[in-house]
């Protein structure tokens, strides 16, 4: 079902993003990175400074007028995050699919191997809903370590956002879902430079943070700092 979603809205322009969303009334934001950045832990405090509605943690589509569709994935939260808030530790005891339990998963940073919600029971953990679609207001670059460094927020420049989406943007080469089970009616050359159209079409009406956290760190500091970036920010 996720992949006929994505071959629909893909035969009808939109591109994938490697991003974690949220969504406040009709503003989406976005944290988008490669795999270990701390994008969930980005969105955990998206949807808990600034209360949120919860798009998606890991694949969002993404159209040439902004608009941003959430692709249904589980929440694969690490166990520094689950563990740092208190509801979401409760949530992990309820988990509807069987997993190993949350005391036994790894405590490295950037651990594989997660706690894995479905969107329905983080954001209910986090009291918070689903949003169906958004658009892009928002751009943050995660850039989370396994240290005590204060949480950093700055503005980033266009350029700088257009090289992340580009970085990150799935189209038309997505390593989860190939090989794709429905053919592609439009060639990877194609599909290509019409994602470059569609990043080049959004770019210019976004604002772009690039957000330094050091994880060991309590999560309200990095909560408190992107609320603040978020309504500061014109």
């Amino acid at each position: 079902i996720r992949e006929a979603m994505m071959r629909i809205y893909g035969d009808h322009g939109s591109i994938v993003v490697h991003a974690a969303g949220a969504d406040y009334c009709g503003d989406g934001v976005v944290a988008c990175g490669p795999r270990a950045a701390g994008k969930t832990t980005v969105l955990t405090s998206l949807l808990r400074g600034v209360v949120g509605r919860l798009l998606s943690n890991d694949r969002l589509l993404l159209d040439a007028g902004g608009e941003l569709v959430p692709v249904p994935l589980p929440v694969l939260a690490g166990r520094g995050t689950v563990e740092a808030i208190p509801d979401l530790t409760r949530a992990a005891a309820r988990l509807s699919r069987p997993q190993p339990r949350l005391d036994t998963l790894p405590v490295e940073f950037a651990a594989t191997v997660k706690a894995e919600f479905t969107p329905v029971e983080y954001a209910t953990a986090l009291s918070t809903s689903l949003a169906r679609r958004s658009r892009l207001h928002t751009l943050v670059v995660p850039q989370l370590t396994d240290t005590t460094d204060p949480v950093q927020v700055r503005r980033c420049t266009t350029t700088q956002a257009h090289a992340a989406l580009v970085a990150n943007c799935f189209t038309p080469r997505d390593e989860f879902w190939r090989p794709w089970l429905v053919p592609r009616a439009t060639a990877d050359a194609d599909l290509e430079r019409h994602a470059r159209h569609v990043i080049d079409r959004v770019v210019p009406s976004v604002r772009c943070l690039a957000v330094r956290f050091g994880i060991r760190n309590p999560l309200v500091d990095l909560d408190t700092a992107l609320a603040h970036a978020l309504r500061a920010t014109p």
